[in-house]
């Protein structure tokens, strides 16, 4: 389902959150509001920790199946988010992707 950052707010407000969310946009101010939005939401459903992988320094593709098939010590919930802005995930990511998508 594709969401514009106008309907987010509604869409998260109605309780029941997607497994997994893609925010992409040119405008890193929207995509930093629209992050926010999802994190209080994951918040208030429970999430009491998250974990960012990725970022300017690159991704390890590894990482991400090692953190979605380990358990939190503190916290039932977890949001994982992963920062791809200028990281292309090529075939190692494609896959390591695709696998955590159909896990979700």
């Amino acid at each position: 389902m594709r969401l514009r950052l106008e309907n987010l707010p509604g869409h998260l407000a109605g309780g029941q959150l997607a497994p997994i969310y893609q925010v992409a946009g040119d405008e890193p101010l929207l995509r930093g509001e629209a992050l926010d939005a999802i994190r209080a939401a994951c918040r208030a459903a429970g999430c009491e920790e998250r974990i960012r992988l990725g970022g300017p320094a690159g991704m390890d593709w590894n990482q991400l199946g090692a953190e979605a098939a380990s358990l939190s010590l503190f916290a039932s919930r977890r949001l994982l988010e992963i920062d791809m802005v200028g990281i292309k995930p090529g075939r190692d990511g494609g896959a390591a992707l695709a696998a955590y998508a159909g896990q979700a």
